[in-house]
């Protein structure tokens, strides 16, 4: 059935994607859109019929009826690419401070989040410098609290993002925020630039803060913090808020860490004190939704307020004044996240066409929600929350109702399938697109335990207005949705525990995600039996797509494929990742952070993430240069998730106590570990081989040499080109290479020990011959890399690719030419 307004929304969404990936400047689109607009008011005009006339003529009407149809559908689409050049953000005028201190006063317009290690808020600026002799600037910043007492205490060196830990280097941060929305703040805090997306496919920081009109993060501790004002912000806000808080409080003091953390995600959507763990069971699973406050939450608060208001005798105006509210205080409390503010809409659009005595379109509110949201942020299409949530409940009010019209004769237990059915078809590719996952127990999962979830909400709902007025009493209550959350977690991992309930899958093209919706669309809408010819039967379609779908399979296996080698950006260490020609999987070192300086795990979360996006199930060769942690440190992570083939070592560094663990966990997960010294060569693939040049058998302590010298150095040739990696060789090793008479000259080079000076050996650098180079490198305290290394290659015009400024180096060889691209 034709609807006007699910084609207007769905193309003023194409309109702003199309905007974004052509980069198509506004003022374009704005001209196009205006130009349309007289078009058709004149189109209107002329044929003397009103606009509601017009529109009942598009359905199947010829002639000027047709002609409205499609001034509509590209005024549709020029408004929506006009409408995002509206909304991109100015750059930030705090951004020309990055990496320096500064003063700033503003109001915090967020409740905090707290972390472990940090808390996090969103504050909007006011001046900069104090509110009486300060600089007036206006614009939202991240605000990230950090332990210390002092400022000194972060490091100027590596950039302290929300999503990496910090630590601890002074007074541990309470489990409580330490400040509240509305909150007039005078903060000292370094100026940082969020993390951009520096691995292919890795998620973007940086463009999801500026979506929220956030340009930078200011990160400062305790010290640096001074309220000198309350009461900032919007006053319902406020309110809601406070009994948030207190709510919060009750649930701190009454439940366990673990059941108050899971009730808090629950009710408040803050996955803030979820461990990332438990994240990811719930991802596998298919349960993410339930902590991300949406349509099931509000659907919850809308019964309970439902059944109040029967209780109270309201009708007709007040019923709804009283349901309404009840659904804006709630949505006011959790901060109107994108997919709260579509089920409000939604259920807004209901509960008003009741009052008319009208049956409200499910599809047509979905639609309307959508067209409102984009109208106000058309940055929100970008958002993988936000289309999840609409693709969710897609599947709920259109692919339901057609599976239901389908299911003549089924059971009740049949038919109950249906629902989570319907919603994970139409989610699927989105989930497999964003988080590389097809979860084959999720419908099982959502089956058993969303009745479960929903007695967690409901109970805890129920606590939020006795706990705001009992305190006491509402602990019953709370130990109740406690008691509930505890049996939830103890299903979820039996669930978790099924064997082969989830498939890693790599990141699906865009056009293919656009088929499957538009080969769904036209089954459920019947356009297939109404257009497909006589001859060509459901049985024989099916067999012509499995044959189009292995002959694609077989071309794109035959045909040849490239070597492609990528130094992942790991920050300060060392991260390649291979892949043959022939398919296989090759990972040299695996990143980490130097010494102590961090616990942040590199490898499970950026090697092993850009793994899954790759569709990588296997690693055929993992090899470790040298057991130094920012090399050695990201690979056990790995391991512990993906098969292995073999793992490969210096022979003189095989026995020592630092590749122990590597060696201990090889042995659990029954991975052959195996020692190579100079003169090895491990043949690969026809015209494809590893050349081991360095070191010898001999141990580092039984020589001279210093460990980075004893780093593994290979040569990996294919035929008429070749890369040389080195690990972190110094001069040393340098001279022991050249006095050996190993033949090592190569194409690319990467560049020793992060572009250590230590690495600066003339005649080795001049040996090789390297036409490029790579620098692995991140933010340090060690002058990496050394302003002489940088020279050297600038004065012979070799060009250097570093990671800090490209991220990832991707460089692919097909045995005669060289192709290189950095992320950024």
């Amino acid at each position: 059935m034709f609807q006007p307004l699910v084609l207007v929304t769905l193309l003023f969404a194409v309109g702003i994607g199309m905007a974004e990936t052509l980069k198509i400047p506004p003022g374009y689109c704005g001209v196009l859109a205006l130009a349309l607009f007289i078009v058709l008011v004149y189109s209107i005009s002329r044929s003397g019929e009103d606009y509601r006339t017009a529109v009942g003529r598009t359905v199947s009407g010829p002639g000027s009826g047709r002609v409205f149809l499609f001034l509509v559908c590209f005024l549709s689409v020029a408004l929506g690419g006009f409408q995002l050049g509206l909304s991109e953000m100015d750059p930030s005028r705090l951004e020309a401070f990055t990496d320096h201190y500064i003063d700033v006063t503003g109001t915090m317009i967020s409740e905090g989040q707290v972390y472990p290690d940090r808390e996090v808020y969103v504050l909007e600026t006011s001046a900069l410098g104090s509110r009486e002799g300060g600089q007036r600037v206006e614009e939202r910043v991240l605000f990230t609290l950090v332990p210390g007492p002092e400022k000194k205490r972060v490091d100027p060196a590596e950039p302290v993002d929300p999503a990496e830990p910090v630590d601890p280097a002074g007074p541990v941060l309470t489990d409580r925020p330490a400040l509240k929305y509305g909150d007039v703040v005078t903060i000292t805090g370094r100026v940082q630039l969020p993390r951009e997306g520096r691995n292919p496919g890795e998620f973007d920081y940086r463009k999801y803060l500026q979506r929220q009109g956030i340009g930078i993060q200011l990160v400062g501790t305790q010290a640096d913090l001074k309220v000198v004002g309350e009461g900032g912000g919007f006053f319902l806000r406020r309110w809601a808020l406070s009994v948030r808080s207190r709510v919060e409080d009750s649930m701190r003091r009454a439940l366990p860490a673990d059941q108050n953390s899971f009730l808090a995600a629950v009710l408040f959507g803050d996955q803030s004190g979820l461990p990332a763990e438990d994240k990811l069971m719930y991802q596998r699973l298919g349960l993410s939704h339930a902590f991300s406050v949406s349509g099931l939450h509000l659907a919850y608060v809308l019964g309970l307020s439902l059944l109040l208001a029967g209780v109270l005798g309201l009708r007709e105006i007040p019923f709804f004044a009283f349901n309404l509210l009840a659904m804006l205080f709630y949505v006011t409390m959790v901060g109107f996240p994108p997919a709260t503010m579509r089920s409000f809409i939604m259920a807004a659009l209901t509960l008003g066409a009741a009052l008319v005595g009208r049956q409200g379109n499910p599809l047509q509110g979905l639609s309307l929600a959508g067209l409102i949201l984009l109208l106000n942020n058309p940055q929100l299409l970008f958002d993988p929350g936000f289309q999840l949530s609409f693709a969710a409940t897609w599947g709920i009010v259109y692919v339901y109702p057609w599976m239901r019209s389908k299911a003549h004769g089924w059971r009740v237990w049949e038919l109950s399938l249906l629902l989570p059915l319907a919603v994970q078809v139409a989610i699927i590719p989105l989930v497999a697109y964003y988080f590389n996952l097809v979860s084959l127990v999720s419908i099982i999962t959502n089956l058993v335990l969303l009745w479960l979830l929903g007695a967690i909400v409901v109970v805890g709902m129920a606590a939020i207005p006795v706990v705001w007025v009992l305190p006491g009493a509402g602990d019953y209550l709370l130990w109740a949705a406690g008691a509930l959350a505890a049996l939830s977690e103890y299903l979820t991992r039996l669930f978790d525990k099924l064997p082969g309930g989830v498939w890693h899958v790599g990141t699906p093209p865009v056009w293919l995600l656009l088929l499957f919706y538009i080969a769904l669309m036209i089954w459920t809408e019947g356009l297939w039996e109404r257009f497909r010819p006589r001859w060509l039967s459901p049985a024989r379609a099916a067999a012509g797509a499995v044959v189009i779908v292995l002959l694609v399979f077989a071309v794109g296996t035959l045909q040849p494929k490239p070597l492609k080698v990528v130094f992942l950006d790991v920050g300060q260490g060392d991260c390649i990742f291979i892949t043959t020609p022939q398919g296989r999987n090759i990972l040299i070192d695996g990143g980490g952070r130097p010494g102590e300086e961090s616990d942040f795990d590199v490898g499970g979360r950026v090697v092993l993430p850009y793994l899954r996006r790759e569709g990588v199930d296997r690693i055929d060769l993992a090899v470790n240069t040298h057991p130094h942690s920012d090399h050695l440190n990201g690979m056990p992570p790995v391991l512990r998730e993906l098969p292995c083939g073999q793992v490969m070592v210096a022979a003189a560094n095989a026995g020592s106590p630092e590749t122990r663990p590597l060696r201990e966990l090889c042995a659990e997960r029954g991975i052959p570990f195996i020692g190579v010294k100079r003169g090895d060569r491990i043949d690969l693939e026809p015209g494809l081989a590893l050349e081991v040049l360095h070191p010898t058998d001999t141990p580092p302590a039984a020589t001279d040499m210093a460990e980075n010298d004893a780093s593994l150095v290979l040569r990996l040739a294919y035929r008429d080109t070749s890369f040389l990696l080195t690990g972190d060789l110094e001069r040393e090793g340098m001279r022991e290479i050249v006095s050996s008479g190993t033949a090592f000259s190569s194409q690319v080079f990467k560049v020793p020990h992060h572009g250590s000076a230590y690495s600066l050996e003339m005649e080795f650098l001049d040996q090789v011959g390297a036409e490029l180079g790579v620098i692995s490198v991140g933010g340090n305290r060690f002058g990496h890399p050394s302003p002489e290394v940088l020279r050297y290659w600038r004065e012979r015009g070799v060009p250097i690719y570093r990671t800090d400024e490209k991220g990832a180096i991707t460089i692919t060889s097909d045995g005669e030419r060289l192709e290189v691209r950095g992320e950024l």
